[in-house]
This record gives C-alpha cells, sequence and structure tokens, in this order.
C-alpha cells in the first residue's frame, strides 16, 4: 500500500483500516501509510493473527481492547470477534 492519494480512505468516511496480517515492511512508505491514517483520525490495526479460525462463521462485531500506553500513538491489542450481538 502507499499513502492516500487526494486524502482518501478519510473522504470516503472510513474510520478503521487492517491493512496486513503480518509483519510490515520497513521503510519510508510504510512510515507513510501510517501518518496518513494517523492525521486522517483513522484507527490503523495490523498484525492480527489467526483469522483463517473467522472463515464461514458469518457476520461479527470486531472490539479491539488496547493496553494502556502512556506517551504513544499505538499499543498492543486484545483482538476479540463478537457473534449474534
Amino acid at each position: 500500500m502507499s499513502p492516500p492519494p487526494n486524502g482518501w480512505p478519510g473522504r470516503a468516511s472510513c474510520i478503521s483500516a487492517s491493512i496486513r496480517c503480518g509483519p510490515g515492511p520497513e521503510g519510508k512508505v510504510n512510515a507513510l501509510v501510517h501518518k496518513a491514517c494517523l492525521d486522517l483520525d483513522i484507527t490503523h490495526i495490523e498484525s492480527l493473527c489467526n483469522l483463517e479460525a473467522l472463515l464461514g462463521k458469518g457476520q461479527f462485531t470486531f472490539i479491539g481492547l488496547p493496553m494502556k500506553w502512556r506517551g504513544g500513538t499505538a499499543s498492543p491489542i486484545r483482538a476479540v470477534a463478537v457473534f449474534d450481538i
């Protein structure tokens, strides 16, 4: 992924974006994508694992429970899929 052109996805009323399920690439482009999401107030969720366990289970509500992290712009989360709400 490269930095969003002309403010997209912010213009598209996007509130959350999950980019990948594994470690991200090092370097300037990755940092620019993270900064673009931060500037647009888009929650950036990545490095989720075991997503294959959700395949075929139907719709669910995603809940991300963050750790308290002083002075940071990110933290690990406990990702939860809740069915039948």
